[in-house]
């Protein structure tokens, strides 16, 4: 999907699913924006856009995108 639909932001896979398993994951994809400070500050199932991500740092941020 991100190869397809683009995006600047960096992707982490795994392939032992321990993290999948950490954060609780139910489907794939799965999207996570993390805070600098290590806390989960959005999750997004099923695939995400470049524009759909901006859109939700912007709300989180309270800056326009």
């Amino acid at each position: 999907f991100f190869q397809d639909n683009g995006g600047s932001w960096p992707v982490l896979t795994e392939n032992t699913g321990e993290i999948a398993v950490q954060y609780g994951v139910t489907g794939v994809p799965e999207s996570y924006i993390v805070a600098p400070s290590g806390v989960i500050a959005g999750r997004f199932i099923g695939g995400l856009t470049a524009v759909a991500l901006d859109d939700a740092i912007a709300t989180l941020t309270g800056v326009d995108a």
